[in-house]
Protein backbone atom coordinates (compact mmCIF):
# COMPACT_ATOMS: atom_id res chain seq x y z
CA UNK A 1 0.00 0.00 0.00
CA UNK A 2 1.10 4.10 -0.47
CA UNK A 3 -0.24 6.76 0.17
CA UNK A 4 0.23 9.60 -2.17
CA UNK A 5 -0.36 13.10 -0.65
CA UNK A 6 -0.34 15.55 -3.13
CA UNK A 7 0.59 14.08 -7.08
CA UNK A 8 0.45 17.29 -8.64
CA UNK A 9 2.13 17.12 -12.52
CA UNK A 10 1.02 18.63 -15.26
CA UNK A 11 -1.27 15.96 -16.03
CA UNK A 12 -2.99 16.54 -12.50
CA UNK A 13 -2.58 19.98 -11.54
CA UNK A 14 -6.10 20.76 -12.39
CA UNK A 15 -7.91 18.19 -11.04
CA UNK A 16 -9.83 19.19 -7.43
CA UNK A 17 -8.39 16.15 -5.55
CA UNK A 18 -4.25 15.52 -5.64
CA UNK A 19 -4.28 12.65 -3.35
CA UNK A 20 -3.49 8.79 -5.09
CA UNK A 21 -3.83 5.73 -2.92
CA UNK A 22 -2.04 2.88 -4.66
CA UNK A 23 -3.24 -0.73 -2.94
CA UNK A 24 -1.77 -4.32 -4.02
CA UNK A 25 -4.41 -7.00 -3.56
CA UNK A 26 -4.46 -10.61 -3.31
CA UNK A 27 -6.60 -13.05 -5.43
CA UNK A 28 -9.51 -13.58 -3.40
CA UNK A 29 -9.44 -9.83 -2.60
CA UNK A 30 -8.90 -9.03 -6.79
CA UNK A 31 -12.05 -10.82 -7.36
CA UNK A 32 -14.49 -10.04 -4.47
CA UNK A 33 -13.16 -5.78 -5.72
CA UNK A 34 -13.93 -6.67 -9.51
CA UNK A 35 -17.71 -8.30 -8.75
CA UNK A 36 -17.91 -5.51 -6.58
CA UNK A 37 -17.08 -2.83 -8.91
CA UNK A 38 -19.40 -4.19 -11.68
CA UNK A 39 -22.15 -5.31 -9.08
CA UNK A 40 -22.35 -1.69 -8.19
CA UNK A 41 -21.18 0.01 -11.36
CA UNK A 42 -18.72 1.75 -9.94
CA UNK A 43 -16.89 3.52 -12.62
CA UNK A 44 -13.25 2.54 -13.04
CA UNK A 45 -10.89 2.49 -15.95
CA UNK A 46 -7.03 0.43 -16.47
CA UNK A 47 -4.34 1.79 -16.94
CA UNK A 48 -0.50 1.29 -16.35
CA UNK A 49 1.31 2.56 -14.18
CA UNK A 50 4.43 -0.25 -13.51
CA UNK A 51 1.86 -2.60 -14.28
CA UNK A 52 -1.52 -3.34 -15.19
CA UNK A 53 -3.42 -1.24 -12.67
CA UNK A 54 -7.16 -0.95 -12.15
CA UNK A 55 -8.41 3.46 -11.09
CA UNK A 56 -11.32 4.73 -9.75
CA UNK A 57 -11.87 8.23 -8.04
CA UNK A 58 -13.53 8.96 -5.20
CA UNK A 59 -15.79 12.07 -4.49
CA UNK A 60 -12.83 14.61 -4.16
CA UNK A 61 -11.26 13.08 -7.55
CA UNK A 62 -8.51 11.57 -5.44
CA UNK A 63 -7.03 8.28 -7.40
CA UNK A 64 -7.80 5.02 -6.20
CA UNK A 65 -5.22 2.60 -7.72
CA UNK A 66 -5.27 -1.14 -7.38
CA UNK A 67 -2.79 -3.45 -8.72
CA UNK A 68 -5.13 -7.02 -9.34
CA UNK A 69 -3.26 -10.23 -9.18
CA UNK A 70 -3.11 -11.50 -12.81
CA UNK A 71 -6.13 -14.07 -13.14
CA UNK A 72 -8.13 -10.47 -12.65
CA UNK A 73 -6.00 -8.12 -14.71
CA UNK A 74 -7.03 -9.98 -17.96
CA UNK A 75 -10.68 -9.36 -17.77
CA UNK A 76 -10.29 -5.50 -17.72
CA UNK A 77 -9.53 -4.10 -20.83
CA UNK A 78 -6.56 -1.70 -21.88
Amino acid sequence: MQIILNQAEDSTKDRPGHGRLFVGLDESQGAALSRHVQAKGVSASATHWGGPTIVMADLDQNELFFWLPHSERTKWPY
